[in-house]
């Protein structure tokens, strides 16, 4: 199953000049999906206790917290698409 990326997060048309005319180029840059995930990993990492994890081990505790960023995101974009009854 292919995972919803949300789409363009910020998006962008510029001109370019090429050969002396203006050329429109579209800019999708990243996915809002990994905006949303670069946004909630700060506070993941800060809530990680560094020192108690073991030496060696330190890969898994990263690869744990981007993937916990990623859920985030994830649960984000659902919620846009479609929010919770409020009744």
């Amino acid at each position: 199953m292919a995972v919803n990326d949300g789409g363009a997060a910020f998006p962008s048309s510029v001109n370019l000049v090429r050969n002396k005319e203006l050329a429109p180029v579209y800019q999708e840059g990243m996915t809002l999906r990994q905006w949303y995930a670069g946004q909630a990993l700060p506070a993941l990492i800060g809530n990680v206790d560094w020192g108690s994890v073991e030496d060696g081990r330190e890969i898994g505790a990263i690869e744990t917290v981007v993937a916990y960023s990623h859920h985030f995101a994830d649960a984000m974009i659902k919620y846009e698409k479609e929010p919770p009854d409020a009744s």
